[in-house]
């Protein structure tokens, strides 16, 4: 969903909570680490009164972890696998999937239907 889109809806049922949590926990998280690459910031040059920003390459987080050495090898160990044995058409789907079963259970209707509400006359105009 866009960040438009889940600022203005309310999600507070138990269930789309759940279930939203369950997406950032899994399926989200593998995207962004493995297949959504991210620019930083190389450097500034001053060009006359300017700053041209200058971006490095964008690898993806995964890559950036892996490239510092700074990371634990047990805790890198893991993750090392799922870009080879994920297909990113595949997760997509899924994360697809989720998203739509989330966006239901946080509009099911909980009251009444409109059809089974008494209708009420039109209101009087005066003249």
């Amino acid at each position: 969903m866009s960040a438009k889109r889940r600022a203005w809806e309310r999600d507070d049922t138990a269930q789309a909570v759940a279930a939203m949590n369950d997406l950032y926990r899994h399926e989200l998280r593998l995207w962004m680490n493995v297949f959504q690459p991210s620019v930083q910031l190389g450097r500034k040059l001053r060009v006359g009164a300017r700053l041209r920003r200058v971006d490095d390459a964008a690898p993806t987080p995964l890559e950036r972890v892996q490239a510092s050495g700074e990371g634990k090898a047990e805790a890198l160990a893991p993750l090392d696998a799922p870009p080879t044995s994920l297909d990113s058409f595949e997760l997509n789907r899924r994360i697809e999937e989720n998203r739509e079963a989330i966006y239901d259970l946080a509009h099911r209707r909980l009251s009444p239907s409109q059809a089974s509400l008494p209708s009420r006359p039109p209101p009087h105009r005066r003249r």
